[in-house]
């Protein structure tokens, strides 16, 4: 299932807001004592995004449709991320189905609505990195905006693959206008560390050059 849809099963199970804020404190005191083998920086990230996840989903579903909207767009708006107008983001959030709003931060969202703002030039695709931490273990961040086309999905993965990075995470959207948002969290394959510069440097190139069909993935 994808994320957004076992959002959706989890939330239903949960109930309410109230449950969902217990559970976490448990699984917290639970993996703290644990000990720090077991309870990282980067484990602490991922179950408080996946708390912050359920609890924007259970407010989500509590809410009228247009409410919805117009709560989602004001933290789009609030993360300081996005310098552009209220309208864009309304525009941006209406060529994407529903389930990409509960899969995506307000901070992912502001980052592709800028992306999505920008042109894609000769490369005919544009990429938004953020790398990662080592003193948490975080993985590196990264984007792909272009326009779809088939075999996307694996083109993106082999040039990955290509440069040595395994796929922690990965959340596919394609708007209206046949412009894909594809976001990935990746590390070193050889280390499971966050990706260099060099390697984020060196996947850049070659994926614009395997989205227009003039670097064979498979062939390197």
């Amino acid at each position: 299932k994808s994320e957004s849809a076992r959002d959706d099963v989890m939330s239903d199970r949960i109930g309410g807001l109230g449950t969902l804020r217990q559970l976490y404190l448990l699984t917290v005191a639970d993996s703290r004592a644990t000990g720090s083998d077991t309870w990282s920086g980067w484990r602490s990230e991922l179950v408080r995004r996946a708390y912050r996840r359920l609890e924007r989903e259970l407010t989500r579903q509590s809410l009228a449709e247009p409410v919805q909207v117009g709560v989602l767009v004001d933290q789009v708006m609030e993360t300081g991320e996005w310098g552009g107008s209220r309208a864009g983001v309304v525009a941006h959030l209406s060529g994407l189905p529903v389930a990409y709003r509960s899969a995506h931060t307000p901070a992912e969202i502001a980052g592709h609505v800028r992306l999505g703002s920008l042109p894609l030039g000769p490369q005919m695709v544009r990429i938004d990195v953020s790398e990662g931490s080592d003193e948490t273990g975080a993985p590196s961040w990264l984007v792909v905006t272009c326009p779809d086309r088939r075999g996307l999905l694996t083109i993106i993965a082999g040039t990955m693959a290509l440069h040595r990075m395994s796929i922690l995470d990965a959340r596919v959207a394609t708007r209206s206008d046949g412009r894909v948002f594809d976001t990935f969290e990746v590390v070193d394959a050889l280390d499971n560390r966050p990706v260099g510069v060099d390697t984020l440097a060196a996947f850049e190139r070659d994926i614009g050059r395997a989205v227009r069909g003039g670097f064979d993935v498979e062939g390197a």
